[in-house]
């Protein structure tokens, strides 16, 4: 079940639906009031859920469908355990992201690195990020 108190009071969400993906601001608010009272509608709504992002600049609250375990939250911050960081900015939305035409908003992506005895990189983990323009 979605814990809401642990993602950011306000942010950025990207969330990966069985049917559709929507990417948009959001506060902790807005969403509460978007998710269905009845424990029936709840439990569909959860099961079309395939990825949940939500995210500001300094944490990620994540909710990923494994075939496994079900829904698996997540909570990450620059506090877990990593040797370096390397973060990339990407475009997020546009009219054709494709075409690279009117690209307007961008996110980063902070990859995690530790380095094994033999100094190969390994990425440890990530999380979204929002940027700043």
């Amino acid at each position: 079940m979605l814990n809401l108190e642990r993602a950011p009071q306000t942010g950025t969400m990207y969330a990966v639906f069985t049917d559709k993906v929507l990417y948009g601001k959001y506060s902790r608010e807005s969403l509460a009031g978007k998710l269905p009272e009845d424990p029936r509608e709840r439990e569909m709504f959860s099961d079309r859920l395939l990825e949940l992002h939500l995210f500001d600049g300094e944490k990620e609250y994540r909710c990923i469908r494994t075939r496994m375990h079900g829904l698996r939250e997540y909570e990450i911050t620059d506090a877990c355990e990593h040797d370096d960081v390397y973060e990339e900015r990407v475009y997020v939305s546009g009219s054709s992201v494709d075409r690279q035409e009117n690209l307007r908003e961008r996110a980063a992506v902070v990859n995690y690195i530790v380095y094994d005895e033999n100094d190969l990189l390994h990425i440890v983990n990530y999380r979204l990020k929002e940027v700043e323009e």
